[in-house]
């Protein structure tokens, strides 16, 4: 989490997919506090799928490292890589008791 904040406060670029990657590592310390200390499934979704969500920002931030500011290479990955995001929230949730399809995915 504080690496995170960290991230927030210095990222020199200011670019929404740095901004929005270092926001979702905050979440992740919180929701991993949260999971470790009470164990309730609410938190462990709060750890879980935030990590999804930053490995889905990280392959975008990899695969944009080039391109100008303002300018993407690949201008659909952003919507591509959202619903990536969100066909994966909602498999989790649906299939939320059944710990291997996380893993999978």
């Amino acid at each position: 989490s504080a690496f995170g904040l960290l991230g927030l406060k210095s990222n020199p670029t200011q670019e929404w997919r740095f901004t929005l990657t270092y926001a979702v590592l905050a979440l992740i310390g919180v929701g991993s506090a949260g999971l470790h200390g009470s164990l309730h499934w609410v938190f462990q979704s709060s750890d879980e799928l935030p990590m999804i969500y930053m490995v889905l920002g990280l392959v975008y931030m990899c695969a944009e490292v080039d391109a100008p500011l303002g300018r993407p290479k690949h201008p659909w990955l952003a919507h591509a890589v959202f619903g990536v995001a969100v066909v994966n929230t909602l498999v989790y949730y649906i299939f939320q008791h059944l710990y291997w399809v996380f893993l999978v995915t």
